[in-house]
């Protein structure tokens, strides 16, 4: 199976991996090329239908809904703002889009896995629902999601928690602190 790369570092290959690829282990095989310098490698990796992440150049990828910049301690979010998750990992959408192809700008292509975000001021406490607004491939992007999601109106921050499960027993899960201001 050919899966697209998306960058190249010293220390990491970034690729995509194709939507219709099965979970279980993998070989990825890299190098080798006619006129490469690079060895040619494999290694086995395990695919999973959900693995979210959620960074982006190292950084947590969540943005404001005003589209200013990046969530951080400095410029939280607010009570009642809807922000933006750009993440890998949300498994197959619908309707289907070849991968290693940008989204398109005037499409949506929504995940196909249910997801329930919710919202708790530490992970054991009692969590309350958020809205999710939009779960789908990032316009323009090629391998990245976007989840829109609307804050409380009266939450004080804490950890959000979003849960993804396609009905056939695969599940994944993402959450991060949101520090919000008050």
């Amino acid at each position: 199976i050919e899966a697209p790369i998306l960058s190249v570092e010293p220390e990491r290959i970034r690729f995509q991996i194709p939507w219709d690829v099965a979970p279980g282990p993998a070989v990825f095989e890299a190098g080798g090329f006619a006129e490469s310098e690079f060895e040619r490698d494999s290694v086995e990796i395990p695919i999973e239908r959900f693995a979210p992440s959620y960074y982006v150049d190292r950084k947590p990828a969540f943005v404001h809904g005003d589209w200013r910049g990046l969530i951080t301690e400095s410029d939280p979010a607010r009570p009642g703002e809807v922000i933006q998750i750009f993440l890998t990992g949300l498994g197959p959408v619908s309707p289907p889009w070849p991968a290693g192809v940008p989204a398109p700008n005037d499409a949506v292509h929504k995940i196909t896995a249910a997801i329930a975000c919710d919202m708790a001021p530490y992970k054991s406490a009692p969590a309350r629902a958020v809205d999710v607004l939009y779960a789908g491939l990032a316009p323009g992007t090629i391998g990245y999601f976007q989840v829109s999601v609307q804050i409380p109106d009266d939450e004080g921050g804490g950890f959000l928690t979003c849960r993804l499960s396609d009905g056939a027993g695969n599940k994944g899960e993402f959450d991060h602190y949101l520090n919000l201001q008050q």
